[in-house]
């Protein structure tokens, strides 16, 4: 299942960048399509995690590694330990947890 941002029509903002990167490029360090995978990853960890199937290690129909589940479950608890001390984090993550009880849900430890 892919996710209906990318079925949208208009011109999105990655488009406009790889754009501005073919016109004025510069030295790219690291991977940047497994940077953009394990965003999409720690993302829907945070704010849908009706979309993540842990015990496959997916996110949808995309496969993880394990070593890159277990960094992202600790960016999530990073993430949980902060909204401790940052009230508007906190709220953030509140919203994000409502949104994701439209399935079925995970909690955020």
């Amino acid at each position: 299942m892919q996710d209906t941002y990318y079925q949208r029509s208009e011109v999105s903002n990655s488009d406009l960048t790889e754009l501005k990167n073919l016109l004025y490029p510069r030295t790219q360090y690291g991977d940047k399509e497994k940077a953009f995978k394990f965003g999409s990853l720690i993302d829907a960890m945070i704010t849908e995690p009706e979309r993540v199937r842990y015990d496959k290690r997916m996110v949808d129909d995309v496969l993880y590694s394990g070593e890159d589940f277990e960094l992202a479950e600790a960016m999530k608890r990073s993430l949980r330990m902060e909204a401790r001390r940052d009230p508007f984090l906190a709220q953030v993550l509140a919203k994000a947890e409502v949104h994701g009880k439209q399935g079925t849900t995970f909690p955020i430890r």
